[in-house]
């Protein structure tokens, strides 16, 4: 049986059991905009018991909290604002892992074609700058 996310492995009398090695296994998004300050969760494994800092080029962010545990697989990061287009990294302090996230100019829409979506439409053009091919989740409020 599994209890709180831990399978018990004893086969004795006095029941023991293993963690799983805390560990990233990825980020979303792997995309921050020029200038915004960006949540971004990181999900792996994470103890409760362990504090874990989020630092971005070596640095922890003056977002206050700069970090959430949202719960044992994932962790929300707040991202500085930076002002140019670059490759940062984001290295968890608790773990030997980094991950790797770009800064990109931000996305402009520019129009979206049909302007009003009527019940059974299947498709919206967005237009703008700025995309990155596969790498972005529009969603419609």
């Amino acid at each position: 049986s599994v209890e709180n996310g831990v399978t018990p492995v004893s086969s004795s009398q006095h029941p023991f059991w293993c963690i799983p090695e805390p560990a990233i296994h990825y980020a979303y998004p792997k995309f921050i905009a020029v200038g915004e300050s960006t949540p971004i969760v990181v999900y792996g494994n994470f103890h409760p018991g362990i504090i874990f800092e989020c630092r971005f080029e070596g640095r922890i962010p003056s977002v206050t909290p700069a970090r959430h545990m949202i719960d044992s697989s994932s962790l929300e990061c707040i991202s500085p604002a930076y002002s140019s287009p670059q490759s940062i990294s984001l290295e968890i302090i608790g773990l030997v892992e980094t991950v790797l996230l770009n800064v990109i100019d931000p996305v402009r829409v520019e129009a979206t074609i049909p302007a009003v979506i009527f019940s059974g439409s299947d498709s919206i053009i967005i237009k703008g700058n700025n995309f990155i091919p596969g790498g972005m989740i529009c969603s419609v409020r």
